[in-house]
């Protein structure tokens, strides 16, 4: 049986084998493997959430792109969905901004891709019975009152609120998203805490900076219309 190569030699052989990966920082691989070490052989737990997610977004999932880029020319970024593509570009913005605040958890991070990929996944791990109680009640506009009903709750909770398209279902207008009202009374729009009435997305106020990211291209079409609403 051959032997097994480890990790640090793996990384160093492909380090050899292309310039571009020899110019990444040692130290980050380095942090990087020891972590992975660590959480191997003495366990894993929620504690490591963050921790975890920053090394991916900053240097797992980078040396990993550039592996496949360099030694084999396959461009893993151009091989993932668009949809999927874009939410981990927006986990990437939000942890480069959101590590910067100490005691931040910052594994939410990866929220908005991890909600996409299950609910993708739904429809393919739903039991018959559950997909014909769900087109019945389609049917019978129970759930368009319900949607209805739950909107116009988180309208009051979330005041100042405006309404936008779900950037992860697409259902039109199940977003409702609270503002900050002291940005909105500068001309600022600033998306705070959301939530979808379609697929139950929710981003909560210690989750900083996931809603703007999300809602970025929204806000800015919708940005004269909310500002006249709210008489600015």
């Amino acid at each position: 049986m051959p032997e097994r190569v480890g990790f640090q030699k793996l990384i160093e052989a492909a380090k050899r084998a292309s310039n571009e990966l020899a110019a990444l920082a040692d130290k980050a691989l380095s942090d990087f493997r020891a972590a992975r070490n660590r959480m191997t052989h003495e366990g894993f737990s929620p504690r490591d959430d963050s921790e975890s997610v920053g090394l991916l977004l900053e240097v797992g999932l980078p040396f990993l792109h550039q592996c496949y880029l360099q030694l084999f020319s396959f461009n893993l970024w151009d091989a993932l969905l668009p949809e999927y593509l874009r939410q981990l570009t927006i986990g990437t913005e939000v942890y480069a901004r959101a590590k910067e605040v100490v005691g931040l958890d910052r594994a939410y991070c990866l929220k908005s891709l991890g909600h996409l990929i299950r609910w993708s996944l739904k429809a393919s791990f739903s039991a018959d019975w559950e997909i014909q109680e769900l087109v019945k009640t389609e049917e019978l506009g129970i759930g368009v009152e319900f949607k209805l009903e739950q909107r116009q709750r988180l309208e009051r909770l979330l005041s100042p609120e405006w309404v936008f398209d779900c950037p992860l279902c697409g259902d039109p207008q199940a977003i409702v998203c609270q503002l900050d009202e002291s940005e909105l009374r500068v001309g600022d729009i600033v998306p705070k805490r959301l939530a979808c009435t379609n697929c139950g997305f929710v981003v909560g106020t210690a989750e900083l900076f996931l809603s703007e990211a999300l809602l970025r291209d929204e806000v800015a079409t919708a940005r004269e219309a909310i500002l006249k609403d709210y008489g600015l």
